[in-house]
């Protein structure tokens, strides 16, 4: 269901959504008598699948991104595939550390009282211009700690592997 055409290019497939029952009465943990709801919610697989038919499902909630420099969003063979290279841009607007593109389901699932709701989608991404084994070196304390640039605290010295992904949002 995944594929991949090269550095940045990304493709996704199907998006599934396991659905719980909706009757409060029947919301308990399914048993094979209960059986689990399965719903696709998108496959991009419609002939003619176009930006509108992705945007009645998907919205961008930060905005379009690296899209609205230039949209490489194509629906060719069943999937959503995108290409940014190089990043031309970020934006620090919430908790997410410098999205390049995002996209949530405009729609809501409801969640049982107990049990479980499974959402599924298959991604395969690549980031051209990683350096392998990178480490990210740094001096952290608790917070207030270093308020005179001349003298930072020197213990504990931060380290750590930065992996493909989090080199991609910085």
């Amino acid at each position: 269901m995944i594929d991949s055409d090269g550095p940045g290019f990304t493709r996704a497939g199907k998006v599934c959504v396991n659905l719980p029952e909706e009757d409060p009465a029947d919301r308990t943990v399914p048993t094979p008598a209960q059986p689990l709801r399965f719903q696709v919610y998108d496959d991009f697989d419609k002939p003619g699948y176009s930006l509108s038919d992705y945007a009645e499902r998907w919205t961008t909630p930060y905005g379009l991104g690296e899209m609205g420099i230039n949209d490489t969003r194509d629906f060719s063979g069943g999937y959503l595939s995108l290409c940014a290279v190089p990043f031309q841009m970020a934006s620090d607007l919430s908790v997410n550390d410098h999205p390049k593109y995002m996209v949530v389901s405009s729609q809501t699932f409801p969640v049982p009282w107990n049990g479980t709701l499974v959402l599924s989608s298959d991604v395969k991404a690549s980031t051209p211009g990683i350096v392998p084994n990178l480490i990210q070196r740094g001096v952290y304390d608790a917070s207030q700690s270093w308020i005179d640039p001349a003298n930072p605290p020197t213990s504990p010295q931060y380290r750590a592997l930065l992996l493909q992904g989090q080199q991609a949002a910085s």
